[in-house]
């Protein structure tokens, strides 16, 4: 039996709701979203992983204005990163041409792709995003391989709390 049909069963209200909280501290807010860049150069699936031990995932960019907001929180850090280059969580990995968020598996509705991108390199070989600032802050696909920064996201509400 689950825990709100036990309940149930004893006649005590139940009400689920969402619990909001601050960023972790290095994380900055935009809207329901906490986001960080890490200063550590990483494969894409490395970053990936780094990202999970945030609590976190690759940064999903789902609209203009998230775009804009990952791009002004890395030109206030100027200076940090040294190539300014960075994983985003989208690739085509599944299926060449047919990019999706790592994190949700949908495919992307928004993209700010670089002029002439993703254009799978010469070898055929890149399948994941980056976000670059000497292709003036527009997305192009590279090799997974390379090492490169990146951005993790998480969400602002961190779970559900039981009252009653």
């Amino acid at each position: 039996m689950t825990l709100n049909l036990l309940l149930s069963l004893f006649g005590i209200l139940v009400i689920c709701q969402n619990v909001q909280a601050d960023c972790p501290n290095g994380f900055t807010r935009h809207d329901d979203s906490c986001y960080k860049a890490i200063r550590i150069r990483a494969t894409w699936a490395e970053s990936t992983v780094y990202c999970h031990m945030f609590g976190s995932e690759l940064t999903s960019i789902e609209t203009e204005l998230e775009n804009k907001f990952v791009i002004g929180m890395l030109q206030n850090m100027k200076g940090s990163f040294d190539p300014v280059k960075f994983w985003l969580g989208g690739s085509d990995m599944a299926e060449e041409g047919s990019w999706v968020w790592a994190k949700s598996g949908q495919p992307l509705t928004y993209t700010n792709w670089q002029h002439g991108n993703p254009d799978n390199g010469h070898d055929g070989d890149e399948h994941c995003m980056d976000l670059r600032e000497d292709h003036h802050w527009q997305w192009g696909d590279n090799n997974c391989d390379e090492d490169f920064y990146f951005v993790c996201e998480r969400p602002l509400f961190v779970g559900q709390t039981v009252i009653g």
